[in-house]
């Protein structure tokens, strides 16, 4: 499979660590739900910014 590559610069990485670093502590990941909404949403939201669709 061959996937077109992001040519652009990824400059949230660094926030999205610091945040996602920031709240794990906080939520138990055993739970599905709770793996989802917190790791998951924040980065579909950082998607969303940078193909801007």
């Amino acid at each position: 499979m061959n996937l077109p590559q992001y040519q652009h610069n990824l400059d949230r990485l660094t926030e999205l660590q610091e945040r996602l670093d920031e709240i794990l502590p906080y939520f138990d990941l055993a739970n599905e739900t709770s793996r989802r909404e917190v790791l998951i949403s924040p980065i579909i939201l950082d998607l969303v910014h940078y193909t801007k669709s």
